[in-house]
């Protein structure tokens, strides 16, 4: 961003979103219109350029006392740049790229439409008998979002260990109360958060995507498919011959609710789950374990159990729906990873000797120094711990590479899934705020980048263990010292 006498102008160049040639007339009509739609009567005009020899939009106009000039130009990456004049510049062009940058982001994920899913599994109930359970569907929203709750939980029971067990061994209680816990995980998860279980004769999962014009989208949404998404489904699910369901079947359906069959596009996928977790299995040498489908639209995909054979993997419908089969192999191969080496067990180990340490040894030396000393540490000892962790699941991403022989799949599955984190990471401090994160995950840029290069230069690495720690120490401290 630059500044000079009430003129701000941004520019930024969005390389994760990549538009395919035959859809760089439809990026610009859908962002010229739905700008239109935003900024309404205060846009004087909009040109087709050309900047450096690659197609662009230019739309100006003015809102009160401030001009602006939007320039989007596409060559396959997004390159953008918004300019204001005028008092409050500097704020309207930040709104203006903020709203931009969402429109951007909205149409690489349905190619300017509004996309609604419906998830199958044939010869599975149609609809899970948790989407019908108060008690599940409350406990899901405490795993997924409440999490104040669940820390008031927390709370309440380190006070009732502490009335029954005193303050020497209440931390010790705690952490024996977890071990059951941890033995009985999968099924905690999947009795929540599975809504199919896939077994060989059960092992595929059809997803219907149906994309509808953006003006009608929300229409249509709270009108039917809210309302009467189980008997939509149903009607699909009856529309199902053999392997597949006919693209036009569904164009017809469609008609039933205010859409015309021409303005609708149906994108149809058959995922065989079950064969493609059981492939990847054999490629770790390990046993396949117990296989659940979440049909959460967030893209995830996670694996729990202390050792293999009582392991679970679980996989949400929004991973299926953003990633193509090769993607998933390999995402599915960083999940093997985890379960190949323990990782729960470790990472549990790991959380258990920094709690000892920090309540038997540190803060009862900490009594005797200033009060700010014990937060201190808990901050360092906590960041100790979570890049540590960030070292595990980099050395999952080569695990799963140097098993799969994916490492760009991989990499491209991240940049699908990444987008808001990878926009963050772009600056130095967003990168840096990456590392010092209290999260598990590394810098998103940063395993694309190790990914990639183990594609390209065809790079291994004798012990991930090793190398995964090296290289987010590596990363770590050039970011540290660039900032």
């Amino acid at each position: 961003m630059c500044m000079l006498g009430g003129v701000s102008s941004r520019t930024k160049k969005i390389s994760e979103v990549e538009i395919k040639p035959d859809k760089i007339d439809d990026f610009f009509r859908f962002i010229q219109k739905t700008i239109h739609n935003i900024l309404g009567s205060s846009i004087e005009g909009t040109l087709q350029v050309s900047y450096e020899g690659n197609p662009g939009i230019l739309i100006i106009g003015s809102h009160g006392a401030v001009r602006y000039e939007i320039l989007v130009v596409c060559y396959r990456k997004i390159l953008y740049r918004v300019t204001a004049w005028g008092p409050e510049s500097e704020n309207y062009a930040s709104q203006l790229s903020m709203q931009l940058e969402k429109l951007i982001y909205l149409f690489a994920e349905g190619e300017g439409k509004g996309i609604i899913y419906f998830v199958f599994v044939p010869g599975k109930n149609l609809i899970p008998a948790k989407a019908e359970s108060r008690i599940v569907r409350f406990v899901q929203s405490l795993l997924l979002g409440n999490m104040v709750f669940l820390f008031a939980v927390s709370i309440i029971l380190s006070y009732i260990f502490y009335l029954m067990f005193g303050p020497f061994y209440t931390p010790l209680a705690l952490v024996l109360a977890q071990i059951p816990l941890l033995f009985i995980a999968p099924w905690i998860v999947a009795a929540v958060m599975g809504d199919w279980t896939l077994n060989e004769k059960h092992g595929d999962v059809f997803i219907v995507g149906v994309k509808i014009p953006f003006e009608k989208y929300h229409y249509i949404l709270e009108k039917y498919f809210i309302p009467s998404k189980y008997q939509i489904k149903r009607r699909l699910y009856e529309g199902l011959q053999g392997e597949t369901i006919s693209p036009q079947f569904v164009k017809a359906l469609m008609s039933d609710y205010e859409l015309d069959p021409s303005e609708v596009e149906v994108e149809i996928k058959k995922y065989p789950l079950y064969n493609i977790v059981k492939e990847v299995a054999e490629k770790f040498k390990i046993k396949a374990p117990k296989i659940y489908l979440s049909n959460i639209l967030v893209p995830n995909a996670a694996a729990t159990g202390l050792y293999p054979l009582s392991s679970a993997v679980f996989v949400t419908s929004g991973l299926l729906v953003k990633l193509d089969l090769e993607e998933i192999k390999a995402v599915l191969g960083h999940e093997f990873s985890h379960l190949k080496n323990r990782d729960v067990l470790l990472f549990f180990l790991l959380g258990t000797a920094e709690y000892f340490t920090r309540v038997y040894l540190v803060l009862t030396w900490l009594l005797y120094m200033p009060g700010f000393l014990s937060m201190f540490y808990l901050i360092v000892s906590l960041t100790a711990f979570f890049f540590l962790a960030k070292s595990i699941e980099a050395r999952a991403d080569l695990d799963s590479a140097e098993k799969l022989g994916l490492a760009n799949k991989l990499a491209t599955a991240l940049r699908k899934i990444g987008y808001t984190r990878i926009a963050m990471e772009k600056t130095l401090s967003g990168r840096l705020f990456a590392w010092l994160a209290w999260k598990p995950h590394p810098p998103t840029l940063f395993r694309i980048e190790v990914l990639e290069k183990i594609a390209t230069e065809k790079v291994r690495y004798k012990s991930p263990w090793a190398a995964a720690l090296r290289l987010c120490v590596k990363d770590f401290w050039h970011t540290l010292l660039s900032i």
